[in-house]
């Protein structure tokens, strides 16, 4: 039996977002944020991503509204789909708060509380 040692709750979501390994919109990859809390994120991408390496990830939280989070790799799983490889990630956010930071945190609360008004 495992015990799950996290420190803040998980939300599980399904959001398309894009990842810049470099920093520039230039070179965006789609990702999929599988769940998230109030200190990172899990992602599935098909691009690989390395251990330590800082993201910038934007997060599309509505139709007309995305989000940059700054994030570094804390962990990264290679998986076999259907015949090709892909990535599950752990992204921690490493970020001071900005403006982007605080819409996301807000945005989390508020689909958290929402599961919580439901049970």
């Amino acid at each position: 039996m495992s015990i799950d040692k996290r420190r803040c709750h998980r939300l599980n979501l399904d959001l398309p977002a894009s990842l810049s390994l470099s920093g520039g919109k230039e070179d965006l990859t789609l990702v999929t944020v599988m769940d998230v809390s109030g200190l990172g994120l899990r992602i599935t991408t098909k691009e690989k991503i390395v251990l330590g390496q800082e993201i910038s990830l934007q997060v599309s939280i509505s139709p007309d509204q995305s989000i940059t989070v700054k994030t570094k790799v804390a962990w990264v799983k290679e998986m076999e789909i259907m015949s090709s490889t892909e990535y599950a990630a752990g992204l921690k956010i490493i970020d001071t708060m900005d403006c982007d930071e605080a819409q996301f945190l807000k945005f989390f609360s508020e689909k958290f509380i929402q599961i919580f008004k439901k049970k």
